[in-house]
């Protein structure tokens, strides 16, 4: 039986260890967009994009502050958006080191955080920044 020749070709390709890696075909990287590395956060009027991470706490009754719906809005920048909504957000200045994970926040702010009534952003000089968690956290000194 005879067979095609793109047939033999395809069969002797395929046996081929060298052949066959060089045909695979290259995954294509799905591009990231903005989305895949910010968070939105909604007041009454306006929008802002922050980094993931870069919230510190949120209570329960602004859970859809977080993501919510940005339609009929204004997007806003961070800084005009923190001015707007006091109410909504507050910034928390954080060292570079602190970002990084490597300095933890003091226990007694971790404490007033639980207290607030409104979304916690971590903030380096004055703008949000992504809060690395610790791989190895220090501990802190819980004898009190």
């Amino acid at each position: 039986m005879k067979y095609p020749a793109f047939i033999v070709t395809a069969c002797i390709l395929a046996s081929c260890p060298l052949a066959s890696a060089q045909a695979e075909i290259p995954k294509v990287r799905k591009k990231k967009t903005l989305a895949d590395y910010c968070l939105t956060i909604t007041g009454p009027s306006t929008w802002t994009y922050i980094p993931k991470g870069s919230i510190i706490h949120t209570p329960k009754r602004l859970n859809n502050n977080i993501n919510g719906s940005t339609q009929n809005k204004s997007e806003v920048t961070w800084q005009q958006f923190a001015q707007a909504n006091p109410t909504t957000v507050k910034a928390f200045e954080v060292t570079i080191e602190q970002a990084r994970g490597l300095q933890p926040i003091a226990q007694e702010y971790k404490d007033q955080f639980l207290l607030q009534r409104v979304i916690v952003v971590a903030v380096h000089n004055g703008s949000p920044i992504q809060m690395i968690t610790p791989s190895n956290p220090v501990a802190e000194n819980t004898n009190q």
